[in-house]
C-alpha cells in the first residue's frame, strides 16, 4: 500500500512538471522533431552527470555519508536490493523526464545554470540515499570510529571555501552586487508595469549578479524570456534596448 501511495505521488508530481502552464507559454519555441528531442535529452543527461560527478565536493560528501553510515546505527527502514534498485530506476526515470521537458520547451541548446543547480541537489539526494544503505550489502574492511568521522566532517567543511559557489556568494555579499541588482530589477519591472505602451523596450541591467543565475532579456522580442515577461505584464512585446555608452 505504501509503495502504491508513493508511486501515485511520484506520477502526480511528474505530471505537474511536464504539464505546467509555463511549458505552454513556450509554445513558440517547442521542438517538433521527436528524434531531436530524444537525442538532446540524452545529451543533457550525460552532460549533467559528467558535470556533477566531476565536482570533488560531491564525492567528498558521498564518501562522508558512506563512512557515517558504517559508524552509526541509523533507524532506517529495511530495504532489499530489489527495492533500492527500483527506487534508483524511478529516480533516474524522473531525472531523464525532467530533462525531456527541457528539451521540448526551452528553445535553447544548453541547460540553464538554474536547472543545473536543482538537478545537482536531486542527484545528491540519490547518492545520500544509496550511501546510507551501502553497509547493508557491502561489508567495510576497516573499523571506523566516531572520532574519525568528526575529523572527516571538519575536512569537508574546510574545503567548502574553495568551491566556486562559496566564492561567488562571498563576492556577491561583500560588494552588495545582489542587493543592487534586486533594486535595479525591481525598478525595471515597476516601470514596465506602469507603462502604457504595448511594445516596451527595457534598458540593460547595469548591476550584474551571478549567484541566482538571473537571465537578461534579449533584443529579440520572440525570445522565451521576453515572451514570458510580456505575457505576465499583459504586453504585446518586450525587448532589451541596445546598450548606449
Amino acid at each position: 500500500m505504501n509503495y502504491l501511495i508513493q508511486t501515485t505521488v511520484w506520477l502526480i508530481s511528474l505530471g505537474i512538471a511536464l504539464f505546467a502552464p509555463g511549458n505552454f507559454t513556450r509554445s513558440g519555441t517547442l521542438e517538433k522533431n521527436w528524434v531531436n528531442i530524444f537525442l538532446k535529452t540524452n545529451q543533457y543527461f550525460l552532460d549533467l552527470l559528467v558535470h556533477i560527478c566531476s565536482q570533488p565536493l560531491f564525492w567528498m560528501w558521498i564518501a562522508f555519508v558512506i563512512l557515517f553510515s558504517y559508524s552509526y546505527e541509523l533507524p532506517l527502514k529495511k530495504l532489499n536490493k530489489r527495492e533500492i534498485l527500483l527506487f534508483s530506476l524511478f529516480f533516474f526515470g524522473g531525472f531523464w523526464l525532467s530533462l525531456f521537458a527541457l528539451s521540448t520547451g526551452l528553445g535553447e541548446n544548453y541547460i540553464p545554470n538554474r536547472n543545473f543547480s536543482l538537478l545537482t541537489w536531486y542527484l545528491l539526494f540519490l547518492g545520500t540515499f544509496i550511501g546510507f544503505y551501502a553497509k547493508s550489502f557491502v561489508p567495510f574492511p576497516f573499523q571506523i570510529s566516531k572520532f574519525n568521522i568528526f575529523w572527516i566532517a571538519i575536512l569537508f567543511i574546510c574545503f567548502i571555501p574553495f568551491s566556486k559557489t562559496f566564492k561567488t556568494f562571498y563576492r556577491e555579499w561583500k560588494y552588495d552586487k545582489l542587493k543592487n541588482y534586486a533594486l535595479e530589477n525591481q525598478q525595471r519591472f515597476e516601470n514596465l508595469r506602469l507603462s502604457q505602451a504595448n511594445i516596451v523596450g527595457l534598458k540593460p541591467i547595469k548591476n550584474k549578479e551571478t549567484l541566482f543565475f538571473a537571465q537578461e532579456l534579449s533584443s529579440d522580442s520572440t525570445h522565451l524570456w521576453c515572451k514570458c515577461v510580456a505575457n505576465y505584464y499583459h504586453k504585446k512585446a518586450v525587448y532589451l534596448k541596445k546598450e548606449t555608452h
